[in-house]
C-alpha cells in the first residue's frame, strides 16, 4: 500500500514518542506514514487499571473513586 511503517512504539514513553511525532511532522515527501502505538488501557488511573473492561466509552464518573454517577430519572415515578 506504500505506507512508511513505524512501530510498534510505547505510547506511555513520551520521551521517545514526542521525537518520533516531530520527525513524522517534519519529514518531506508525499508517502503516507502508519504509526503503530501500543498503550495499556487505563495506565496511571488505578480504578481503570483494576477494571479496564469498564472504562471504555464511560459515562460521567467521580474521578477520585472511579464510581459511576447516575443521572436522576427524567420521568416522574408514581410509586
Amino acid at each position: 500500500l506504500g505506507f512508511y511503517y513505524i512501530g510498534p512504539v510505547d505510547g506511555h514513553d513520551l520521551d521517545n514518542l514526542v521525537p518520533i511525532l516531530e520527525n513524522i511532522r517534519d519529514r518531506g515527501g508525499k508517502q503516507p506514514v502508519l504509526l503503530h502505538i501500543k498503550t495499556d488501557k487505563g495506565k496511571g488511573y488505578p480504578p481503570a487499571e483494576a477494571a479496564s473492561d469498564k472504562y471504555h466509552g464511560v459515562p460521567k464518573f467521580e474521578v477520585a473513586t472511579g464510581k459511576k454517577l447516575t443521572a436522576p430519572a427524567k420521568t416522574p415515578s408514581y410509586t
